[in-house]
């Protein structure tokens, strides 16, 4: 299970393999420090607010103003009280920590840590420490290391007592992103969390809080990133109606047959033949993340396409007219974008794409806010149509995009306006 060193990193392979050691010949002794404060005197100390355990789902509600809209954590879909008990922590200067002020998010940070959920899961008392940014950062179920001696000394043994836990059961120095243990205490590599549901390599999902393994049948079923393809009824699937909160499916129709093709290198190439229209097409990488999308039929697509998508790095929408919001949201692959037909894109665009080089969208007219939002390196926008750009607000102010920034340089040496 163990990812090849594709990435270059070669000590994040070394420390799987050190906590996989230390899991099998653990230390009879805790590094913790015990002490008579409670847990909400040493949050104090280390400058958090703790509130009380959250009871009801009213409780837990409460704390979602914190979050930026599209950054919100999995636990305010409901009832995570039901399979694990939820504490908030919130700095006491929150109001001043603002989130325009973080353009490359670090899990670490002053904004990621400024508004924590710490969460014990009820049967396994395995601790989650939720980050404010969400998934917008690698790992961000593990802040300060899913240890609570790393936010202040003795808060491991103040929870235990104040809140009558058994021993918390922390991975501590394990920050292998991309993996995760399962309800089997067996660690996946996984491609996409979405609503408490970890999509891994090898048609396997952890499925609900308790990540009960689910391996699908390779003969009939093929996950791709969040997407579940049943190539004997001929349609795609989403868990718990995830439909609704993702447009991807809609965009390739009635299927009429499929054929997928494996690759020497464990490559996959979908090849979808819709009942209208021409061939569509899917790559896949060898852990089942979506890097290829060929679709010269769809005209519109709606909000949320592909959202949590991180690998696609080719696209080809030719004949698409119109965008919605949160467009390849969470993707940081794509270097370029090429849109020939495209009129308006809602807010969102790229939003987390921090290598995009180019953008080419020659009949583009209308685009809204936060496209872009984190990218610093775009070099041309080719769109001469597009006069008119929502500007990025964030709590009465406004932050001009890169995407704007270039259009204002190439239409001033045009002589054209553009309106903000």
């Amino acid at each position: 299970m163990i990812r090849d060193k594709e990435d270059g990193n070669v000590a994040w392979d070394e420390m799987f393999i050190n906590y996989i050691n230390n899991l099998a010949n653990p230390s009879k002794e805790r590094d913790i420090l015990k002490t008579n404060k409670t847990p909400f005197e040493l949050m104090n100390e280390a400058g958090y607010i703790l509130y009380p355990e959250c009871q009801t789902e009213s409780d837990v509600q409460s704390f979602k103003k914190y979050y930026k809209e599209g950054e919100e954590l999995c636990t305010f879909n409901g009832d995570r009280t039901a399979s694990h008990r939820v504490w908030f922590a919130v700095k006491k200067d929150v109001d001043n920590i603002k989130r325009e002020n973080f353009l490359k998010p670090q899990r670490q940070d002053e904004y990621g840590t400024s508004v924590i959920s710490i969460q014990i899961n009820r049967v396994s008392n395995n601790i989650s420490i939720k980050n404010r940014y969400n998934h917008k950062v690698k790992n961000p179920d593990a802040t300060f290391s899913n240890d609570l001696e790393k936010i202040i000394p003795g808060l491991t043994y103040a929870f235990e007592q104040y809140f009558k836990l058994k021993e918390i059961k922390s991975s501590k120095d394990f920050d292998y992103y991309r993996y995760v243990l399962g309800g089997d205490h067996k660690f996946y590599r996984w491609n996409i969390e979405s609503n408490n549901n970890y999509y891994c390599e090898n048609n396997c999902i952890l499925y609900g809080p308790t990540c009960k393994p689910l391996i699908l049948d390779k003969s009939r079923f093929l996950v791709m990133d969040r997407y579940i393809l049943d190539k004997k009824q001929k349609k795609f699937k989403m868990l718990n109606n995830e439909e609704d909160e993702d447009c991807f499916i809609k965009t390739i129709g009635t299927i009429e047959n499929i054929n997928v093709i494996n690759n020497k290198d464990e490559n996959k190439i979908v090849i979808i033949t819709p009942s209208k229209g021409k061939p569509i097409y899917i790559g896949l990488n060898k852990y089942g993340d979506i890097t290829k999308y060929i679709n010269e039929n769809v005209q519109i697509i709606e909000n949320d396409f592909m959202m949590y998508n991180y690998a696609l790095d080719c696209l080809s929408l030719p004949n698409v007219l119109i965008i919605g919001d949160n467009f390849l949201d969470s993707n940081d692959s794509l270097t370029q974008l090429y849109l020939p037909r495209v009129k308006k894109i809602g807010n969102n665009l790229l939003c987390c794409n921090e290598k995009l080089k180019k953008l080419v969208a020659p009949k583009l007219e209308y685009l809204d806010n936060d496209s872009l939002y984190f990218n610093k390196v775009l070099e041309v926008v080719n769109a001469p149509k597009l006069l008119h750009v929502q500007p990025n607000n964030k709590d009465n102010t406004v932050r001009v995009s890169i995407i704007t920034e270039k259009l204002v340089d190439n239409n001033l040496r045009n002589n054209k306006p553009i309106h903000l």
